[in-house]
């Protein structure tokens, strides 16, 4: 078990995701019909993407993980973020942090 986290941007209505851990039917209803353009992958644990392949499949997501984590991450990653780079979801944005430990 573990916590995925739905963003929603309120004045354009783009989603992204972040950790796509598991029940990929349960992340489906709440991700709705309007879609998700991103999912984000905080790290390579198997918690944190059990239900990556499934969102990414159904949805046609970008994926994002970090650089260090990418290759322990069974599904290919579209874009690979370092500390201080940015992703977007309409109008928000957001700072990647990496974090040691």
């Amino acid at each position: 078990n573990n916590n995925a986290y739905l963003l929603r941007c309120r004045a354009t209505g783009e989603q992204l995701l972040i950790d796509a851990a598991a029940e990929p039917e349960t992340l489906l209803a709440l991700i709705g019909d309007d879609g998700i353009a991103s999912v984000v992958t905080t790290h390579r644990h198997g918690d944190h993407w059990q239900a990556l392949a499934e969102v990414v499949g159904a949805t046609g997501a970008r994926t994002y993980a970090g650089r260090y984590d990418a290759e322990g991450i069974p599904v290919p990653t579209d874009v690979l973020v370092e500390d201080g780079d940015t992703v977007t979801v309409g109008r928000v944005e957001l700072t990647a942090r990496h974090l040691t430990g």
